[in-house]
């Protein structure tokens, strides 16, 4: 569980982007500003702007500016 909290933390300074808790972003991913990834997601690409994705999603992709997921 701490375990957990503290990766939660570690991604959410590195990235400044809104993301939720139990969210696993790889190191390589790049988003853009006014993303947001919702909890219980993993995430490896990259997001551009404006762009969100929903919660429990397993996405490996490069999305666009200004979509949803």
């Amino acid at each position: 569980m701490v375990k957990d909290f503290l990766r939660y933390l570690k991604t959410k300074i590195r990235f400044k982007s809104k993301i939720g808790y139990m969210t696993i972003v790889s190191q390589k991913s790049r988003l853009d500003e006014m993303t947001k990834i919702h909890s219980h997601s993993l995430f490896h690409g990259t997001l551009g702007l404006g762009s969100y994705i929903g919660p429990y999603s397993k996405l490996n992709a490069r999305i666009g500016r200004f979509c949803s997921i």
